[in-house]
């Protein structure tokens, strides 16, 4: 785990021979500089666009609606629970 938290200067990682930009083998391995431009995502357009609005949205909605619904049902659940509301409140 600490072959991770090295620096990529750093020659007490095995598998790195020290310089930047080396290929080694395993985790002790340098990543790649910022000249790959391969490894950034391209923005959504269009309609890929419109259904990741549309799906966050929707799951905003779940969690509001999920979040009320149970609020409101404390007092029900403590009571089945012949708890006090205030003890309810941990059942959620």
């Amino acid at each position: 785990m600490a072959d991770a938290i090295a620096s990529p200067g750093s020659s007490g990682s095995p598998g790195s021979s020290g310089s930047p930009g080396s290929s080694g083998s395993g985790a002790g391995s340098t990543p790649a500089t910022a000249s790959g431009a391969d490894s950034e995502p391209t923005p959504l357009s269009g309609g890929k666009l419109l259904l990741a609005g549309v799906a966050l949205a929707l799951a905003n909605f779940v969690v509001v609606l999920d979040t009320t619904i149970a609020n409101v049902s404390v007092p029900h659940i403590a009571g089945g629970l012949a708890i006090s509301p205030t003890q309810g409140t941990w059942v959620i």
